[in-house]
């Protein structure tokens, strides 16, 4: 084989390589946002408080519920939770949760 033919194929591996980088860069990014916006629920229930969080009002009740259920679950469930792609998706789990344990 040749070097220039074993030249063609690097690039488009790269590339792979590079995209996927970038799509791990990209989840562990919005992974930490949704654990700053648990934060915030914490500083919200602290402070017996609303806030905006993750551009959309955040009320006591509701970030409670967010904050009880992820204390509650395990590290691997917790991980998945900040896998979500918005708060609202965490809440919507955390309330569903909750309505099952309350059964």
């Amino acid at each position: 084989m040749s070097e220039n033919t074993l030249w063609r194929f690097v690039p488009a591996e790269a590339d792979a390589f590079h995209a996927e980088q970038d799509e791990l860069h990209e989840a562990e990014q919005a992974r930490q946002a949704r654990l700053a916006e648990i934060e915030q629920c914490r500083k919200i229930v602290e402070q017996k408080q609303c806030a905006v969080v993750g551009g959309k009002m955040m009320d006591m009740t509701t970030a409670s519920a967010i904050v009880q259920v992820f204390d509650a679950i395990n590290p691997n469930n917790q991980r998945i939770m900040t896998n979500y792609a918005s708060i609202d998706e965490v809440a919507i789990k955390a309330w569903k949760l909750i309505d099952k344990v309350r059964r």
